[in-house]
């Protein structure tokens, strides 16, 4: 190769790289599907690639039965936050049920706080009040539980083990910053505990434009492809929950 040529070489692989470097800033590093969009072109992408077909996606959409399930879960969060007199109906909203304690843990706390109730739990049964109060966490009467419906395997968005002595019932928003910051830290608890099961239910806020578009869009996913493709779903639109703004 002479030397014209390995500039040349040289010089053209400088410009790719200076291409791909300029695409990549423009995009901000996601894939060319992900990043350009409207959020509903965003939300039709990630099912795509969670597994379901562009016409059923559409179809689902446009279902009322689709509506009628994320009204449902919405529904039972009403319920809840109007048993337990809470001052308002925010998210993320978790209630962790044992079997002898209901404790109302609204927010984003941080892993180390839920590793203190599971342990607490694990080793004496309850959660102590200085505890609760040290975290300002409410203990409900289990008379909230009437409230919960049951967990359905067939049906439910889970993490961890189905037959497992504690369960936190997340009521969360896809567009709500706050329930991309918990996200993780129940993924962990759920993989971290083998007694742990994480049950995770629709709550969009009207104050989200787009946490009812992406309810009902998770909804399809998990109602067409099943649990594994409703969480990959779900951990695709938190990581990038700037493409719903």
């Amino acid at each position: 190769m002479t030397l014209q040529n390995k500039i040349n070489l040289s010089l053209g692989i400088s410009a790719i790289a200076l291409i791909v470097a300029i695409l990549s800033l423009f995009l901000g590093g996601k894939a060319p599907s992900q990043a350009a969009g409207t959020p509903a072109e965003f939300l039709k992408n990630v099912a795509k690639e969670a597994g379901l077909k562009s016409k059923a996606f559409d179809q689902c959409l446009e279902s009322s039965e689709t509506r009628d399930l994320v009204n449902r879960d919405i529904a039972e969060a009403e319920r809840i936050a109007e048993s337990a007199n809470l001052p308002g109906l925010g998210t993320p909203l978790n209630i962790l049920v044992s079997k002898n304690q209901v404790l109302i843990v609204s927010g984003a706390y941080p892993e180390e706080i839920f590793d203190t109730l599971i342990n607490q739990i694990k080793t004496v049964g309850t959660v102590d009040k200085e505890t609760l109060d040290s975290f300002m966490i409410t203990e409900a009467g289990y008379s909230l539980t009437q409230e919960i419906r049951a967990f359905d395997e067939s049906s439910d968005h889970y993490r961890g083990n189905t037959n497992a002595e504690i369960t936190i019932y997340e009521y969360s928003d896809l567009q709500c910053p706050y329930c991309r910051q918990l996200h993780p830290t129940l993924k962990n608890i759920s993989e971290k505990y083998d007694d742990v099961l994480w049950v995770y239910r629709h709550l969009p806020l009207n104050i989200h434009p787009q946490a009812m578009p992406a309810a009902l869009a998770a909804k399809c996913v998990a109602e067409e492809k099943g649990n594994d493709a409703f969480w990959q779903f779900a951990d695709e639109v938190f990581e990038n929950q700037d493409r719903l703004n």
